[in-house]
This record gives structure tokens, C-alpha cells and sequence, in this order.
């Protein structure tokens, strides 16, 4: 999306993307850190007028690298739409 700011990246609950409800809510181990949508947390993007992007996130979302590999992980618009998703490996 062209000039979106406060777009986020992140992982989620779930560990497919064949439909829109497989990704499940984000994923993170809440007796450890807040909800990682934040530009703090590091899970958000921005992107220019032509749509390019450029972003990372951080894996502090409470869990292990174990507990994270194989789960979704997608690309949010500001407004919270889904528009990406992938699995970590």
C-alpha cells in the first residue's frame, strides 16, 4: 500500500495461510511482553508513494525460536487488514 505508516509485521497463533483464518491472532506469550504492533516492539513498517516497503521485526515476542518456526507470519495494513503472509522456517 502506497504510503502506509504504522503497518505491521509480526508473528501469529497459527502455522498456515491456506485460508484467512488459518494465521489465528498475533503470537506472543503475554506474561512476557505486550502485543508487539508497535514501532518499540519493532514489528511495523512504512512504506513510500510507491508502495515499497522496508521493515523487520523482532522474534522478543516471549517465545523461543522453537515455539516460532513454522508458525504464520503476516504483514498487516495500518488499518489492520491482512495483506502478506508467509511461514517462518
Amino acid at each position: 500500500k502506497e504510503d502506509c505508516m504504522g503497518c505491521g509485521i509480526h508473528i501469529h497463533a497459527g502455522t498456515s495461510c491456506a485460508t484467512a483464518d488459518d494465521p489465528k491472532g498475533h503470537g506472543w506469550n503475554s506474561v512476557v511482553v505486550q502485543d508487539l504492533w508497535t514501532s518499540a516492539g519493532g514489528a511495523t513498517y512504512k512504506s513510500d508513494s510507491t508502495g515499497y516497503a522496508n521493515g523487520y521485526f523482532s522474534l522478543t515476542n516471549g517465545y523461543g525460536y522453537e515455539a516460532n518456526v513454522h508458525h504464520a507470519v503476516v504483514m498487516h495494513t495500518e488499518g489492520g487488514a491482512r495483506v502478506a503472509c508467509g511461514i517462518l522456517m
